[in-house]
């Protein structure tokens, strides 16, 4: 208690800080609850393993035969190992289209995609707090948060966490269950011992830091040589003449893609590239 007292005090004003911000921002109208998308998806794949992927394909739309109707499919793609992944808006679309590809039982393997739990951060979490007490304090000192939530609906676990500017300090990464994603995000704000700390819906996409693409992380990256969030060039950001020359930045990915707007950071979360793959993350994930 002693050094966190004194961990404490040395970081007051950063903390004074923080209340102001967070005292400002409650003073203004509340915006509209965060709305995701969730997909409700089947992977469908050849029984006999020897049919290609256009071969899966064609047995899949012969099989839904969508221009009769009474089916709503959102998204249709192929995946990897001759794959095809049907997705739809509600669990009770999925059952239609499960019907319908049933009719082909004997040449289709179909099986139900279960979505993933989303993602909450949390920020300014002081390290010298374990998982456990994390766990512990979310329960004990926000009752209203978990008021009336079953134990299945009170899901939470410890994703990862990424160091803050505050070396004291990171920012902590639950996935937690569909309902109290809701309620976290709706509230924005969770006690942690002595802190009143901000928590914010979290996207489940993975940017790698080595190429800029998206879907991987630097560890699964085939690119030897690195890019540039700022000016696409063959180096880090850190490095970067036109980024300390305060040259406008230009998107390595809106530039493959050949947009007509590029002047923002491949990071930058207006980034339609970033937008679209961000959309195709989420629409694996439970939501609701």
């Amino acid at each position: 208690m002693e050094e966190l007292k004194k961990m404490m005090e040395g970081h007051r004003e950063e903390i004074k800080e923080v209340r102001n911000t967070y005292a400002s921002v409650a003073a203004k109208p509340r915006e509209k609850p965060i709305e995701r998308a969730t997909l409700h998806s089947v992977v469908i794949t050849a029984t006999n393993g020897e049919e290609t992927g256009d071969e899966v394909m064609t047995r899949v739309r012969t099989a839904l035969n969508a221009k009769e109707g009474g089916i709503e499919i959102e998204r249709v793609r192929r995946a990897k190992d001759k794959k095809v992944i049907v997705g739809c808006r509600t669990r009770e679309e999925r059952e239609r289209v499960k019907e319908r590809l049933n009719k082909d039982r004997d040449n289709l393997l179909v099986e139900d995609i279960k979505n993933k739990d989303p993602l909450v951060e949390i920020t300014g979490v002081l390290k010298v707090h374990k998982d456990e007490e994390i766990y512990k304090a979310l329960l004990n000192q926000n009752k209203k948060v978990f008021e009336d939530l079953g134990e299945e609906e009170r899901r939470m676990q410890i994703a990862f966490k990424i160091p803050g500017r505050n070396p004291h300090t990171h920012r902590v990464i639950m996935r937690v269950a569909p309902k109290l994603w809701k309620r976290l995000t709706d509230i924005g704000t969770v006690r942690i011992d002595l802190q009143n700390l901000h928590v914010i819906d979290k996207s489940p996409l993975v940017q790698c830091t080595q190429c800029l693409g998206f879907g991987h992380g630097k560890k699964l990256c085939v690119e030897v040589e690195a890019k540039c969030s700022h000016c696409s060039g063959p180096h880090y950001k850190s490095r970067c003449p036109e980024y300390i020359e305060g040259i406008p930045p230009s998107c390595i990915n809106c530039m493959k893609a050949k947009k007509q707007e590029i002047g923002h950071n491949a990071f930058d979360a207006t980034c339609p590239i970033r937008i679209k793959w961000d959309a195709l993350a989420r629409a694996a994930v439970a939501y609701c």
